[in-house]
């Protein structure tokens, strides 16, 4: 197995993106799926890279952003806008 990664495979793996990284590594090398994946495994290990795999796009992101947009109107609203009295 050869270890050395292109860049965009492991870019993409730092940024926790490991089925790109497995899709990249297959276009690259032309190899199957396992093999592709059996790489990407062993090279996570070995620089300790999280082995879970994380979809790029950020919909976890975009919830936590509502999520305090909500809160602070909720605290403008209720806390720092409302008329005494």
């Amino acid at each position: 197995m050869k270890n050395n990664l292109d860049l965009q495979v492991v870019s993409a793996l730092q940024a926790g993106r490991k089925v790109e990284a497995i899709k990249l590594l297959r276009e690259e090398r032309g190899i199957g799926l396992k093999e592709a994946k059996e790489i990407v495994d062993s090279y996570c290990e070995e620089h300790g890279l999280s082995s879970s795999s994380q979809t790029s796009g950020g919909a976890g992101g975009l919830v936590l952003v509502g999520v305090l947009v909500v809160v602070g109107y909720l605290v403008y609203r209720y806390v720092l806008g409302s008329p005494a009295g």
